[in-house]
Parts: C-alpha cells; sequence; structure tokens
C-alpha cells in the first residue's frame, strides 16, 4: 500500500508540475504618430519643383515633386511578448524627367521608435534624428552656388549607410546631396514651391 501511495504521490507532483499556467500576451496595436514641429519641418508644398547643378561637370537636373503621401508603418517588437506599433510616416518623392532618378524626403520613426528624417536618392538612405534639430547647426551660414544659406545641417556619408550625405536647411530644404562612393555633388540652385 506504502508503494502504492508513493506512486500516487510522484504522479500527482509530476502532473502539477507540467501544468504551468499559460502566459497570455496582450498586444497593444499602438499606433503612433509624428508631432506638429515634423510635419513642419519640410519647407516642400505638394507638386514644389527642385533644380540642382552638378558641382563639376555644371550638368543642370530638374526634380519634380508629387504631392504627399502618408501612411504607417507597422513594427513588431520583439519579446517575450510581441509589441506591435504603427509608426506614422510621411513622404514627397520628386522625380527627373530625363534619368528617371529620384529624390524621397520622409519623416518617419525608426524601429526604436525615434523619429527620423529620411533622404533617400536613387538606391542610397540617409537618416537624420529629429533630436539633432535641437542642436547647434552646423554652420551658421553657407554660400553655395552664389547663394548664402542660413541654418545649415550636415549629413556626412558614410558608407555603412548606403554612402549618402546632405546639407539641409529650415527654409529650403535639400541645399546639397553627396554621394560618398564617387563623390559626386548636386547643389541646389532653384526651388520654387
Amino acid at each position: 500500500m506504502k508503494t502504492r501511495n508513493n506512486v500516487i504521490i510522484v504522479a500527482i507532483l509530476l502532473f502539477a508540475n507540467a501544468c504551468e499556467p499559460v502566459k497570455v500576451c496582450v498586444d497593444n496595436n499602438s499606433f503612433q504618430y509624428l508631432k506638429e514641429s515634423e510635419l513642419n519641418s519640410l519647407p516642400y508644398q505638394d507638386f514644389s519643383e527642385l533644380t540642382f547643378i552638378h558641382r563639376t561637370n555644371r550638368d543642370t537636373f530638374l526634380f519634380k515633386g508629387g504631392s504627399y503621401k502618408s501612411d504607417f508603418t507597422k513594427y513588431v517588437i520583439p519579446q517575450e511578448c510581441p509589441q506591435t506599433f504603427n509608426a506614422q510616416r510621411r513622404k514627397i518623392e520628386f522625380v527627373n524627367g530625363k534619368s528617371g532618378s529620384k529624390i524621397t524626403v520622409e519623416n518617419a520613426f525608426l524601429q526604436t521608435g525615434v523619429s527620423t528624417l529620411n533622404i533617400m536618392y536613387n538606391n542610397a538612405n540617409k537618416n537624420m534624428e529629429y533630436a539633432v534639430f535641437s542642436k547647434p547647426f552646423t554652420y551658421d551660414s553657407l554660400l553655395i552656388e552664389g547663394k548664402n544659406y542660413t541654418e545649415v545641417r550636415e549629413v556626412k556619408p558614410n558608407q555603412a549607410e548606403g554612402n549618402l550625405g546632405f546639407l539641409f536647411t529650415p527654409k529650403q530644404g535639400i541645399i546639397q546631396l553627396i554621394n560618398g562612393a564617387t563623390n559626386d555633388t548636386l547643389n541646389l540652385v532653384d526651388l520654387k514651391l
């Protein structure tokens, strides 16, 4: 009888340890919106036009803009209980009719939840966190193609990040695009809003 009782006790203990409570994950599927200051950080309007000139060979490139598009990017943060957030994104694309080259300017969030200004030129991409906007300007004043620009921020090319660099001002937007791999540089000569 004693052996039978021991077997029953062991069976009960094994069964109790095998039935741990099931953890229920609740995904809040939240939405993250861009701040008004971030939405207003770009000077462009629907159908703006950007004209750039190549710094060395002096070729001119006209990029015609479309209208702003806004949507949400879905991110899943891997954890024991994965969380989903939908991050607002707003962008405008400028296309050169002759070459098909494209410049995309986007307000967006990274998967980390940090809001950024993204500049894409053809296949190169560069992010500038909006936190940079609260820091001192790289240049208080800068002369490019005979035009004086103020409050200039510089994002240098980096091979690990696509080799794109740019100069940006709150009033004129992109004033220079730099391909770090080839050192080709396009300077803004006209912005039509």
